[in-house]
């Protein structure tokens, strides 16, 4: 198995991946395995895969989340310093995929949920009514001079308050 870890402490978090997950770069580059000291826990597992060169990139998905992605090479010296432009627009290009189908999957589920409770909203009930094969009822509760709730306790009470009742 090819293990990599994140305790700094272990050699195991010292190869490629480990040099981008502790931010000393973006990118990281094995260009030799069979000859690259900081591949040594794992030379052996990769060279029986034919791994003979690597590199490692962020992924930055998220403010605070940042995925790495190991790429893998069957020939030595593949991956070098001219590939670094090409790898850096590979990783901006899966980073903004992955905050775009991200944002792409919150706005699907605001359109059929409310925002501050995450309650079915009135999309919802359209779209389920739509599908109804007998008469139904709809009961709307209007709370009288809910503002003032607000204005005496503060947003963050009402907000709360306003979920409290919609769950009921």
């Amino acid at each position: 198995d090819i293990n990599i870890t994140i305790d700094q402490k272990l050699v195991t978090s010292l190869g490629p991946a480990g040099e981008v997950a502790f931010q000393k770069r973006d990118i990281s580059i094995n260009s030799d395995t069979r000859t690259n000291e900081n591949i040594k826990p794992w030379r052996d597992e990769m060279l029986k895969r034919a791994f003979l060169s690597s590199a490692s990139i962020t992924i930055n998905s998220e403010k605070d989340t940042t995925l790495i992605l190991n790429i893998y090479a069957d020939l030595p010296k593949w991956f070098d310093e001219t590939l670094t432009p090409l790898l850096k627009t590979l990783s901006k290009n899966i980073g903004f995929a992955l905050r775009d189908l991200k944002s792409d999957k919150r706005l699907r589920y605001l359109s059929y949920h409310d925002s501050l409770c995450g309650i079915l909203n009135i999309n919802a009930l359209k779209s389920k009514l739509k599908t109804l094969k007998k008469p139904a009822a709809v009961a709307i509760i209007n709370i009288r001079d809910f503002s003032t709730v607000n204005l005496n306790y503060g947003y963050s009470v009402g907000n709360e308050a306003i979920c409290k009742i919609a769950e009921t």
